[in-house]
């Protein structure tokens, strides 16, 4: 690269950005190159950097579990998830202030069914014969589980 400037493409502008009295913060801009949303995702968060006349180190760490930590001078001054503090997914549900419920909508949250019907024959196997076999077949292979590893490999080396 030759020169950097505005137009320079970028993933992560991140330091003190103070311009004039009045603006004195930490810019955290990721670059999304997805094209249903704005190019450049600035930080929710307000961070305000260091206005006095000493040297101070910025850090930025990004883990990958989507978590990130702001640190000036090694001490965090925001930490979060990214999904959180980035617009990165578009909005789950879009709000339309026009919508309105139906005059027969019902909030309930179970609305039981009617005509709903139980299966011949279903009050008649109890309930103990299936769970009873359950048991049987779990103890088989929590013990198979276990001594058969042993079984394929006696010294426990699986080499």
């Amino acid at each position: 690269m030759k020169s950097m400037g505005g137009d320079t493409p970028y993933s992560i502008m991140f330091g003190p950005y103070i311009c004039g009295h009045a603006t004195k913060r930490v810019h955290v801009i990721l670059a999304n190159k997805h094209d249903r949303l704005p190019a450049n995702l600035m930080i929710k968060d307000d961070i305000e950097c260091k206005t006095d006349t000493l040297t101070h180190v910025y850090t930025l760490i990004l883990y990958p579990n989507n978590t990130y930590v702001v640190k000036i001078d090694d001490e965090p001054v925001s930490t979060g998830s990214v999904e959180e503090m980035w617009d990165f997914l578009p909005p789950k549900d879009i709000k339309d202030p026009a919508a309105t419920k139906p005059e027969d909508w019902d909030d309930r949250p179970h609305v039981p069914d009617e005509d709903d019907v139980k299966p011949d024959g279903y009050d008649d196997v109890p309930g103990e014969f299936i769970f009873g076999y359950f048991w049987y077949i779990w103890l088989f292979l929590v013990i198979f589980g276990y001594f058969g590893y042993f079984w394929l490999f006696p010294c426990g080396q699986s080499d």
